[in-house]
């Protein structure tokens, strides 16, 4: 992996492809730091954590709420060997399928626990969109434009028949992540994710006594100056990310 200045844009090259992102936008200038490892991220040190002992092997991820492609290119990066990335919006897709990297499959859908099409409100901050502004919790509606919107289409994990055992899964949908969940039910019943990492800004106790069904393991996440610690899921208020293992930490 290598990363050089090109047309005000910092491109970080991965065997044969490269990802272009500009430092003058807060998100994309965090996204050139993990990319590059100036900073630590909580995606790159749970895939670390799990999936070191796993190097040389054929590792599948599934990225729901990709983006641009960041978190999908770091995972390349650490030794994934593929990469299905799920983004609704054209334009965030479209800098996705502009990697050119046969290892990652775009997918321009919202996932959900429904077919059909609906209405995706854009963030006016740079990054984020939701296709759920009713469940959007009051301290983040300000983040989402009523007037910044597109259709997208939208389909269920189920639905796509995928037939994929996936080693790492990681869900940020900005608030259908509950919904996603009931969609995948028999993906999860034929082939549970060995890792789900999932976040909530939102009580979500239906939603873990569910995936209890599919998991023995289980914790909040507590990311902190850069340090990951695991704690007990079910005693822990203050955190938006967990996460669901086949295996114990």
């Amino acid at each position: 992996m290598f990363f050089k200045l090109m047309n005000d844009f910092v491109e970080i090259k991965y065997k044969d492809y490269s990802i272009c992102l500009n430092p003058r936008i807060k998100r994309e200038n965090l996204g050139i730091q993990h990319l590059t490892g100036f900073k630590k991220d909580l995606y790159s040190e749970v895939f670390s954590h799990f999936f070191k002992r796993m190097a040389g092997k054929h590792i599948q991820v599934c990225d729901i709420g990709s983006w641009i492609g960041i978190t999908s290119f770091q995972w390349l990066l650490q030794g994934a060997t593929h990469v299905h990335a799920f983004e609704p919006v054209k334009n965030s897709f479209d800098r996705i399928v502009y990697i050119g990297c046969p290892q990652i499959t775009a997918h321009n859908l919202a996932l959900s626990d429904y077919e059909g099409e609906a209405e995706i409100h854009l963030s006016s901050h740079e990054v984020g969109s939701t296709i759920e502004p009713l469940l959007t919790p009051d301290k983040f509606k300000y983040l989402y434009s009523k007037d910044i919107t597109e259709w997208v289409r939208v389909t269920t994990l189920d639905n796509l028949k995928l037939d994929i055992k996936f080693d790492l899964m990681k869900i940020d949908a900005e608030f259908s992540e509950e919904k996603i969940i009931k969609g995948a039910s028999n993906l999860f019943q034929k082939y549970t994710p060995s890792v789900l990492l999932i976040e909530f800004h939102t009580k979500f106790s239906e939603t873990h006594d569910n995936l209890k069904n599919y998991y023995k393991n289980f914790y909040a996440l507590d990311w902190k100056d850069e340090n990951l610690t695991f704690l007990n899921i079910e005693n822990s208020s203050n955190c938006n990310h967990y996460l669901y293992s086949t295996e114990p930490v």
